[in-house]
This record gives structure tokens, sequence and C-alpha cells, in this order.
């Protein structure tokens, strides 16, 4: 999947590394984020692979926008270049993570609880 989106936007692929599956483990991202400044940036799977602590993402994002490269996330159709960019994707993880406090089951209501009228004016 990598390979292909780098095929796809022109970017040259460099051979994938895989985090180790921890939870908050970022020892890989560590390493390719001191290699940036010999990479044209970073195709990655999903925004999601991201640190959750907002502190050491932010920490991320500043290390791509200060080294001018881009983080790819393949998932989200997401590249992060700049602050603006950062934002964006970071809106999108805060949007995530409002969801577990949504409703997933929408109660019926039954016909006589819902009260609606329509008004048309004519010409």
């Amino acid at each position: 999947m990598l390979r292909d989106y780098s095929q796809r936007n022109g970017l040259h692929y460099k051979l994938g590394m895989d985090e180790f599956n921890f939870p908050n483990c970022h020892l890989r991202m560590g390493s390719i984020l001191e290699e940036l400044v010999t990479l044209e940036g970073i195709v990655t799977c999903s925004l999601f692979i991201l640190p959750d602590d907002h502190d050491d993402r932010m920490e991320v994002f500043r290390r791509i926008v200060e080294a001018r490269a881009e983080l790819h996330c393949v998932m989200e159709n997401q590249i992060v270049r700049d602050w603006d960019s950062a934002r964006k994707a970071e809106e999108i993880l805060s949007i995530n993570d409002t969801l577990h406090h949504c409703p997933s089951v929408i109660p019926a209501l039954a016909s006589d609880d819902i009260s609606v009228s329509f008004t048309h004016q004519i010409g």
C-alpha cells in the first residue's frame, strides 16, 4: 500500500519500517525523525500511528515542518508539510478522540413524541 501510494504520487520509496506493536511505542518513528534531514519525508498508513500524547505529536510535527519534509498519511489522504496542515491533522485526531463521548445508538421515538409542522408560503 505504501509503495503503491509513493509511486502514484511520484515519491521515492525507501524500505519501509514497522513500528513495534506496544502501546505508545514509537522507537522507529524516533529513528526516522533522526534521519529526516536525509529524507524527503515519511509515508505512513495512518495519522493514528502518531503518539497519543499531544506534546509528543506536536514534536513530530515540529520536526517535519522544520526539516521542510512531508508526512504522508495514506488512509486519511493527508499530507503534513506546514503548521496549517498539522492543525488539520490535529483536528482529525481530536474529532476521533470525541467519538467515544457520542451515543452509538439513538433510541427510536414513538410517533406521538415528535411534533413537526411545515409552513409553505405561496407567492
